[in-house]
């Protein structure tokens, strides 16, 4: 790989500094000392994100099982000393990845997953997160574990208030095949999130790009009413236009030419797509 002033190649750390990377890592997180194996070498593993970070990303996929189980520690951190919030979700989402791409997938790492998604004193960003990994966990695992994941994503699809349902509903998605009953619920709860007003409006989006991909037109209520609703917010409306040049018919041509003509630019080009989708499946026989 090469540095970050675009020198020549250089090496990934050693294990053995690997290890001292990652138990300051951790140390720092938990608001320990510095655990560096030589108290001399912990300012090298200290430091502000970018640093860590590096260090993180520059571990190789055949990690020790002790450092494994502290990477897995280090997931739990709710706080980091000279870490803002948001450089502590990337951090921890980081290294998420690290362990699920070593060579040998850690067993424990979806129980742990799961475990933080239902713990609520997680930050929601991070429970989302656990979802998200818990995705990757469903491709990893043997096949008799997958609808125990499965279990937790119908679980996380009813959290509507945050992103989290949304990025449920995706991981529905993406594994209908574990189950038989996968597409039904997930096309009925698309359907409910669509029509709650009080949903988050990115689970909103979401469970509308998933209906419309799924050809469920039973969602067409929810989708005019948010059309005729200049309260909505923006990105909710124009995923709303979107949903309805796939799944409307002429039908729904008055509440898509206003648009068409309207002054808001991104309005106007989001029906204008909508209109000639429906003109195009209506050719095709539709």
């Amino acid at each position: 790989m090469r540095n970050g002033s675009g020198g020549k190649r250089v090496g990934r750390l050693s294990a053995a500094a690997s290890l001292r990377c990652v138990a300051c890592l951790c140390g720092a997180a938990l608001g320990l000392t510095a655990l560096a194996a030589d108290p001399a070498l912990a300012p090298v593993f200290e430091g502000g994100f970018h640093g860590r970070q590096k260090a993180v990303t520059s571990l190789g996929r055949r990690l020790p099982p002790e450092a494994v189980a502290e990477l897995m520690d280090f997931l739990e951190a709710r706080s980091a000393p000279g870490l803002t919030a948001s450089e502590l979700l990337a951090l921890k989402d980081s290294v998420c990845s690290v362990l699920e791409n070593q060579s040998v997938y850690p067993v424990e790492l979806p129980a742990r997953l799961t475990a933080m998604y239902r713990d609520p004193t997680h930050a929601v960003g991070w429970r989302d997160y656990c979802i998200q990994h818990l995705s990757t966990a469903c491709r990893k695992v043997p096949a008799a574990e997958r609808p125990a994941i499965v279990g937790v994503f119908k679980e996380a699809a009813r959290e509507t208030q945050s992103t989290i349902a949304g990025t449920a509903l995706i991981a529905l998605r993406d594994h209908q095949a574990v189950a038989p009953d996968i597409r039904e619920f997930l096309a009925g709860r698309s359907r409910e999130i669509a029509a709650d007003g009080g949903a988050h409006d990115a689970s909103r989006i979401t469970a509308l790009q998933i209906s419309a991909g799924l050809g469920d037109r039973r969602v067409l209520p929810p989708i005019r009413a948010l059309l005729q609703d200049a309260t909505a917010g923006r990105p909710l409306r124009l995923a709303a236009v979107a949903a309805l040049g796939t799944l409307g018919g002429t039908e729904d041509l008055h509440l898509l030419e206003p648009l068409a003509d309207g002054s808001d630019r991104m309005f106007r080009r989001a029906a204008e797509a909508a209109i000639a989708k429906i003109g195009a499946a209506k050719g095709g026989g539709k």
